[in-house]
C-alpha cells in the first residue's frame, strides 16, 4: 500500500511525487500523458510585472501581496518562493534549469516582444535583450510556426528596459526536418526538428546552413527545438558557429517543457 496518491504529471504533481519521496513516502503517481509540460515555455516566471515590469521579484512580491491579498503570493510570501524555486533547480540539474530567483532577465518571445524571467533552460541564457548584443534571428522555411522578419522587426522596434535599442536581422535557412510522421512525409514540426537535431549528422547540417547566411551578429537566436533527448545540442550547435545562440520558445507543443519531463 502506497502512502500517497499523486494525480496529475504537470509541475505540481511531480513536484509534490519528488518531495514526498524524499521525505520517505512511498509513492503512487498516475497521469494519463506527459501532463501540461507540452505547453509551457520551459521558464520559471516569478513575478514578472507589477504593473510595471519586475527586475527584482523576490523584493518586490511583499508590496504586491500587500495590494494583491488574495493573490497566492500573499500566503506563501517570498521565501517560500526562493526556497522551491532553488529546489526545482537543484534537482533538475545545470543542464535544464539555470538562474537566480532574485533577479529577472529579458528574453524575446517568438514574436519578438519581451518577456522577463528569472530561472530558464541555458538553452535560452544568451538570449538576455539586456546585454544588448546583436542578434541574427534565423528560421526555417518549412517551420511555419515562427517568422524570423516579425521576431527581428519587433526586437528592434521594441526599447530593452536598460534604454537601449536592439540591432535584429532576419535570415532564413532552406532545410527541413528529416523526423517522418505516422503518414510517411517529413513533419516539419519544431518537434521534428528537435527529433533531427538530436543527430550530430542533421545537426552538422543546420550549422552549415546557418554559417551561409549570417552575417557577423554576435548571437544567434533559433526556434526552441535545439534537441529533443540530447540537452547538449544546442552547445554542439553553437560550438560549430563559433557563437553563442539561444533559443526562443514557440507555441504549444514546446519542446523545452517537453525536455523539463526528464531531469
Amino acid at each position: 500500500m502506497f502512502d500517497a496518491l499523486v494525480i496529475g504529471a504537470g509541475l505540481a504533481g511531480l513536484t509534490t511525487a519528488t518531495r514526498l519521496a524524499e521525505s520517505g513516502c512511498d509513492v503512487a503517481l498516475i497521469a494519463r500523458g506527459a501532463g501540461g509540460f507540452g505547453v509551457c515555455q520551459g521558464t520559471l516566471d516569478i513575478l514578472g510585472y507589477a504593473p510595471e515590469r519586475v527586475a527584482r521579484p523576490l523584493d518586490e512580491i511583499p508590496p504586491f501581496a500587500a495590494r494583491n491579498p488574495d493573490h497566492p503570493y500573499a500566503v506563501i510570501g517570498p521565501k517560500a518562493v526562493a526556497t522551491g524555486a532553488a529546489w526545482l533547480i537543484d534537482t533538475l540539474g545545470p543542464d535544464l534549469l539555470a538562474g537566480d530567483p532574485a533577479a529577472n532577465i529579458t528574453l524575446p518571445t517568438a514574436v519578438g516582444a519581451l518577456r522577463p524571467t528569472a530561472v530558464a533552460p541555458p538553452s535560452m541564457a544568451a538570449g538576455d535583450v539586456e546585454q544588448g548584443r546583436a542578434m541574427a534571428i534565423v528560421g526555417f522555411s518549412q517551420l511555419k510556426d515562427f517568422s524570423p522578419e516579425l521576431c527581428a522587426a519587433n526586437l528592434e522596434r521594441i526599447p530593452t528596459p536598460v534604454g537601449r535599442t536592439m540591432t535584429a536581422r532576419p535570415y532564413r535557412v532552406d532545410l527541413p526536418a528529416r523526423w517522418p510522421s505516422a503518414n510517411g512525409p517529413a513533419d516539419c514540426s519544431a518537434l521534428a526538428y528537435a527529433r533531427s537535431i538530436d543527430d550530430p549528422g542533421f545537426r552538422g547540417q543546420v550549422a552549415a546552413a546557418i554559417a551561409e547566411v549570417i552575417a557577423d551578429e554576435e548571437v544567434v537566436g533559433l526556434p526552441a527545438m535545439l534537441g529533443l533527448e540530447d540537452h547538449q545540442a544546442w552547445r554542439s550547435l553553437a560550438e560549430d558557429l563559433g557563437r553563442e545562440v539561444f533559443e526562443i520558445p514557440l507555441i504549444p507543443p514546446a519542446c523545452p517543457g517537453f525536455d523539463g519531463v526528464r531531469p
